[in-house]
């Protein structure tokens, strides 16, 4: 009985530390994107608010295919946006000066994050 307590908790355990929500201001520098869940995962979502300036361009791109333009997000304008699984969601900076986003992620947050190009 012991065992399988320890086990349920563990299980337990694992299981959530996957599924957490992640709140985020993340700077994005000009002529740059930020890439979130460039990697093997389960959906997730994120609501992301435009605090910069400037606007920014959402992506989404399947990791064995063609990023598709989600929507070009206004500064002061907030968005949900759903994830399929194995998707990666790309915020796109297009100005010669820096951006800030307010992100809150949740579902899968096992999600890779890194800038690009």
């Amino acid at each position: 009985m012991k065992l399988f307590t320890f086990l349920t908790l563990a299980l337990m355990t694992a299981g959530c530390a996957v599924f957490q929500t992640i709140n985020s201001v993340t700077s994005i520098d000009a002529n740059n994107s930020f890439v979130l869940g460039n990697n093997a995962h389960n959906p997730f979502r994120v609501q992301l608010r435009n605090i910069s300036q400037f606007p920014v361009v959402v992506y989404q791109k399947p990791l064995t295919g063609e990023a598709v333009l989600a929507k070009t997000v206004a500064p002061g304008q907030s968005i949900e946006i759903r994830n399929e699984k194995n998707t990666a969601l790309i915020i796109e900076n297009q100005h010669n000066e820096r951006v800030d986003v307010k992100l809150k992620v949740w579902g899968d947050t096992n999600l890779s994050m890194n800038y690009a190009r």
